[in-house]
């Protein structure tokens, strides 16, 4: 295609066929998998396929169907303008146009249920809860009330799915990172306690009937963390056979031991600093009200997990 004028000419083809497809009663289906055919629409994205290393054309192109859902009075080359930016990936070009509760909006509201009920997931977390606000506050939505609630409830949906497919990645996630550092634990002959302490804070998290978590497991938590961190470093002391120094006024022994173990699984001061950075709140004041919420006292386990997984697989690697 050479130039801006054929491209146009080429657009308003296809804008014509959908006026009459749209006047004889077909526009779009559903294919046997699910997803939505729409043939008109597929012309103009096979169309900006064949532009697409024109820049200039390109940009014109996006420009006429952002015009159109702004601008047309012809209610169909709206919708398929708004259908055709989503597929091209310009989402957030169409969705910015639902601002306000004129009925010219009344086709895109059909067009979204039927994206809604595709195959193909077309928006990201974000912009379906861009979507879900802009739609929500159609507060003078002229056309169809049903559509508008329909599409809201579609909308609801696929956010509820977004944030269960998150949580279980994440829990899935921080499960195997437990598993491995009980593993570890076993493998490597590390106190048989630090698995039951581990056992016995899981079991509260899942069993405690209120989102309070009493002072005696915010304590459990710290001194399996004190704990571990002595006996890594007296390991590493047996194994290295170079003597930790002693306790005094100005180092306390897990002081001693932190640096102990930096030095001998060389920790960067990056690793170094977050793992100081993260003990020194744990033992602070404010922390212990912050962890007494049982979703943050969650979050700091998982935290932990992380970081003990981390340090103990460094340590594998020094004995093997």
């Amino acid at each position: 295609m050479k130039n801006e004028q054929e491209l146009i000419e080429n657009m308003k083809i296809i804008f014509t066929q959908e006026n009459f497809d749209f006047k004889n009663g077909y526009t779009r289906r559903f294919s046997s998998n699910n997803e939505l055919v729409y043939e008109n629409a597929q012309l103009l994205i096979d169309l900006f396929f064949s532009i697409s290393s024109n820049k200039k054309l390109k940009q014109k192109f996006i420009d006429t169907l952002e015009n159109n859902i702004q601008e047309q009075r012809r209610l169909m080359i709206k919708a398929i303008s708004f259908f055709t930016l989503i597929k091209v990936w310009f989402t957030d070009i169409a969705i910015k146009w639902i601002a306000n509760g004129i009925k010219e909006f009344h086709p895109i509201m059909y067009i979204l249920n039927n994206m809604l009920d595709d195959i193909i997931d077309y928006f990201s977390k974000e912009q379906l809860a861009d979507l879900f606000y802009r739609i929500n506050s159609l507060a003078n939505y002229q056309a169809d009330e049903k559509i508008k609630t329909t599409v809201l409830e579609k909308l609801s949906t696929k956010r509820i799915n977004h944030l269960k497919e998150h949580l279980k990645s994440n829990n899935q996630e921080i499960n195997q990172d437990r598993k491995n550092l009980s593993d570890k634990i076993k493998k490597l002959e590390l106190n048989a306690n630090y698995n039951l302490l581990l056992d016995q804070i899981d079991k509260y998290l899942e069993t405690a009937d209120s989102g309070a978590i009493t002072a005696w497991m915010i304590n459990t938590l710290r001194q399996f963390i004190h704990d571990m961190i002595i006996e890594i470093a007296k390991k590493i002391e047996k194994k290295t056979k170079e003597l930790m120094e002693k306790p005094s006024k100005d180092k306390t022994q897990i002081k001693i031991a932190r640096d102990f173990i930096k030095k001998h699984l060389d920790l960067s001061d990056k690793d170094n600093k977050f793992i100081d950075s993260f003990i020194n709140i744990l033992h602070s004041e404010w922390w212990h009200a912050f962890m007494s919420e049982k979703e943050y006292f969650r979050l700091s386990r998982n935290i932990w997990v992380e970081i003990w997984l981390f340090i103990v697989s460094k340590y594998e690697k020094l004995v093997k």
